[in-house]
């Protein structure tokens, strides 16, 4: 699983080994099966550019990997790139995608950015709607995240609780 390799190296910022499985990969594929998992391939190179500090290199493979099989597979990834390359509005945008659309595979077990990214999306939505003063979208958010992860945990814990007291917060403050 080269590539499902590859992208967990480089989401967690090791881009130079995520570059040698892409490269052993290449090595070892046919031409037309490398066809097959273009999408895949895109994700990963965008994943691998984020991992080296270039947002506005990683948006194009990611924004193109989502117009193909698995359209929401490259979302979380493309709203950090948009919001390293400090474009929260398109951020908030591709999250919004990402947690509104419906994908039957969603909550599959082997699937973290379908099913278990998913809290994390709406918590990191909630913040970036928040920091637009769009409160009641943030609040919708965070009250979807709380939900989710509600059982999570203890040491995820501290940020359900942080997301419950911004939530209380703007529901005292909108009335």
């Amino acid at each position: 699983p080269y590539l499902e390799l590859a992208e967990v190296y480089a989401t967690a910022g090791s881009a130079q080994t995520a570059k040698a499985l892409v490269a052993e990969m290449r090595m070892e594929f046919e031409s037309s099966d490398l066809k097959r998992v273009r999408a895949e391939l895109r994700r990963v190179e965008g994943e691998i550019a984020l991992a080296e500090g270039r947002p506005e290199a990683a948006i194009e493979p990611l924004r193109r990997a989502s117009e193909d099989f698995c359209h929401i597979c490259p979302l979380p990834g493309l709203a950090r790139a948009y919001e390293a390359a400090g474009q929260p509005d398109s951020a908030i945008a591709a999250l919004t995608r990402y947690v509104e659309t419906p994908y039957s595979d969603r909550f599959l077990p082997y699937s973290y950015p379908l099913g278990q990214g998913l809290a994390p999306a709406h918590e990191r939505l909630a913040q970036l709607l928040d920091e637009a003063d769009d409160l009641d979208a943030a609040a919708r958010h965070y009250a979807r995240f709380v939900e989710l992860w509600a059982d999570a945990d203890e040491e995820l814990q501290p940020r359900v609780r942080a997301a419950q007291s911004r939530l209380d917060e703007i529901v005292s403050q909108r009335g």
